[in-house]
């Protein structure tokens, strides 16, 4: 009787520790991300469908050079920041950088484009900020 107790108790013992272990993984690999997070780097980046080389395409196809800036010989980058939400919308489009006139056509260039891959964190879908140059240039 003594080592059926023994046996049971080393039984209850090990169930018991690998519950917790259990217990211990999945809060370790589903952490509560709060709803109003955005991430800067998160563990795998928001992406365009088709990857780098069909957002290049998108950009080249549907920048339209404004008239003015055409006129005036105004060439240069505008740099665009943006969240990408966690249903593949973008969101916050502005610019921070480049020359003011080519400023609204990159910022809608940016807010017209299909949506993306949303950003990954710890498997869960998350907001997420994303930079973009669009640059303007005249043929000489």
């Amino acid at each position: 009787m003594k080592k059926i107790y023994l046996a049971i108790l080393q039984l209850t013992i090990f169930a018991s520790l690998h519950a917790q272990a259990d217990v211990v993984k999945d809060s370790l690999s589903k952490k509560n991300i709060p709803e109003d997070s955005i991430f800067i780097a998160p563990a795998v980046e928001a992406y365009f469908h088709g990857g780098a080389h069909e957002w290049g395409m998108y950009l080249m196809r549907n920048l339209v050079y404004p008239y003015d800036a055409q006129v005036k010989r105004i060439q240069g980058s505008v740099t665009v920041v943006f969240t990408v939400e966690k249903n593949g919308r973008l969101h916050d489009v502005h610019a921070v950088g480049g020359p003011e006139p080519l400023q609204r056509e990159a910022i809608r260039l940016i807010k017209d484009s299909p949506r993306w891959i949303p950003a990954m964190q710890d498997g869960q879908k998350v907001r997420a900020y994303k930079t973009q140059n669009v640059t303007f240039k005249l043929a000489d």
